[in-house]
């Protein structure tokens, strides 16, 4: 169950890319991270541990937070809190 919420982000994101006309996207600087890659490099944090906070200051539609939440549920045991701040600029499809 875990691992779905990045697919899930993945997946939302590219039907919503395909959406956006490709000149606005290259003008705005939105590229998709795949979740390959973002589970990757939410791996890259190690003991995750105490009150964490976060900020994804172009979240798109979440798939790099939503890796990093996969990996704060693989330790749970030692995460006492989150705070999650994350940012996108708003775009008209």
């Amino acid at each position: 169950m875990i691992s779905h919420i990045t697919d899930l982000t993945d997946i939302t994101g590219v039907n919503l890319s395909a959406k956006l006309n490709l000149i606005q996207r290259s003008e705005l600087g939105q590229f998709l991270t795949p979740a390959t890659v973002a589970k990757f490099m939410a791996g890259q944090f190690n003991n995750l541990s105490g009150h964490i906070s976060l900020l994804d200051p172009g979240a798109g539609v979440g798939t790099l937070t939503a890796a990093f939440v996969e990996q704060l549920l693989l330790n749970s045991h030692q995460v006492e809190s989150c705070f999650l701040t994350a940012y996108e600029i708003r775009v008209q499809l």
